[in-house]
């Protein structure tokens, strides 16, 4: 069930809602009510550009969907992928335009072109390769002496992109004649994957949102700002969210998100790779490597799902083997305290990666804990519980959070319910001996 006032996601049980505090419509009110699913410019560029930074389809690598594609001349398939997943992204537009119009797709591409400065290579090589498929679709004839030999008025179409492509890059002259026909047999069968599975995304038009909207899986810096929008537990401030700060967001979580990826990618290309002969020091490398990587890829949001499993899985199976192999059960207890420990880590840098700047209070983590589930915010008090970084009365700020945010319209029902999460949290600690994990959580949380 989803909150009209903030858009925010809630239990089917829930009254209220655990972000802004409004009461939440009932069952059947809220069945009565159809969803309401609308089209965002920016949204749909900010998705384009994180599915290619994820390599989710169509931007996935070219071999899971190309097989048998000609082999590219050593040392060029970097620059080759880029052209092909530029390529996805201009065929798109092109989709997009007949769907909904020259001037949405124009600021499809604006928003593009903007989101794209979260990396360097993308933001400058972007517009040379729209332009040259631009000039090539413009210079396109079918009937050149050139493609006489070649009867196929795709192949002969995507060889002029190819051509295009290949005019501005300073690749060594003898070297484009290699590139020529793989290069345009990858832009041919790309256009075909991105128009399948662009196809069923831009099949039927829907309305055009009037303002922004917010992803359905949002980073941790864009999250943040969900969390502050119309929430009475920020000052007013911080309440009001502007389309710029969603950009600014968007462009960190995509910066965010390809630090992960590029930390991630030859992770697994090492599990993949490890030799039917390794040694235990290499497995305890690997596995060391593999763990340490699971918070940034937990505080980069559920869209990173998939990836959390496959590191989740990658190490479950490697520790297996390293204490059958060494027969040393002792490493079994280690290895799960290491992993809660990189859990909690995961956690803490969720919460605090994308916090709004101070207010001179000292208190946004806390602000930011309170806009989650109760359940959520009792898990974070317990953490918290074992630092010194709230103070020695913790509950006090809480109390004084919750009643400023009554005072701005925080139903008193939700607020107390918030209260009573935090203070559970908190005494949990009473109840629960400190174990080696805790240790490590103190020395972590002590550094912060």
């Amino acid at each position: 069930m989803y909150c009209a006032f903030c858009g925010s996601k809630n239990p089917e049980e829930a009254k209220f809602c655990p972000k802004c505090g409004k009461q939440i419509a009932g069952a059947s009110e809220a069945a009565a009510i159809p969803a309401q699913r609308s089209f965002d410019p920016q949204l749909a560029a900010y998705d384009l550009l994180r599915r290619l930074v994820s390599g989710r389809p169509p931007f996935n690598p070219v071999e899971e969907w190309h097989p048998n594609a000609k082999k590219i001349p050593t040392g060029f398939d970097a620059d080759v992928d880029v052209a092909v997943q530029a390529y996805q992204l201009f065929v798109f537009l092109e989709m997009a335009k007949s769907t909904y119009g020259l001037a949405i797709s124009e600021k499809i591409r604006t928003y593009i072109s903007l989101l794209s400065s979260f990396d360097s290579k993308w933001e400058s090589r972007l517009p040379g390769l729209f332009e040259s498929f631009t000039a090539g679709i413009a210079v396109y004839e079918p009937e050149s002496p050139r493609w006489e030999p070649i009867e196929d008025s795709q192949t002969k179409f995507h060889l002029s992109l190819a051509v295009s492509v290949m005019y501005p890059p300073s690749w060594p002259e003898d070297r484009k004649a290699e590139l020529l026909m793989p290069l345009a047999e990858r832009l041919d069968t790309g256009r075909v994957w991105a128009e399948e599975v662009f196809g069923r995304e831009l099949k039927t038009p829907l309305p055009l949102a009037d303002t922004f909207q917010w992803s359905e899986s949002p980073g941790p810096f864009e999250r943040q700002l969900q969390r502050q929008q119309n929430n009475p537990l920020f000052p007013a401030p911080m309440r009001t969210i502007s389309a710029t700060q969603v950009t600014e967001a968007r462009i960190a979580d995509l910066r965010d998100a390809a630090s992960f990826l590029n930390l991630y990618r030859p992770i697994v290309g090492e599990i993949k790779s490890l030799p039917d002969t390794w040694t235990v020091k290499q497995a305890i490398d690997l596995h060391k490597k593999t763990i340490d990587l699971i918070p940034q890829c937990m505080a980069a949001g559920e869209y990173f799902s998939a990836e959390l499993k496959v590191l989740s899985n990658a190490s479950d199976a490697m520790q297996k083997t390293i204490v059958e192999t060494t027969k040393e059960a002792s490493l079994q207890d280690s290895y799960e305290r290491y992993m809660a420990l990189t859990q909690v880590q995961g956690f803490l840098r969720a919460i605090s990666l994308a916090l709004p700047p101070d207010d001179g209070n000292g208190d946004q983590v806390l602000r930011s804990i309170l806009s989650e589930d109760p359940e959520t915010i009792s898990n974070y008090a317990h953490l918290l519980s074992y630092t010194s970084i709230l103070g020695d009365r913790p509950l006090d700020l809480v109390h004084g959070i919750i009643n400023e945010a009554m005072s701005r319209g925080l139903e008193s029902e939700l607020g107390q319910a918030k209260l009573a999460a935090f203070r559970s949290g908190l005494e949990a600690n009473k109840t629960k001996p400190s174990s080696g994990v805790w240790s490590g959580v103190k020395r972590f949380l002590g550094r912060r």
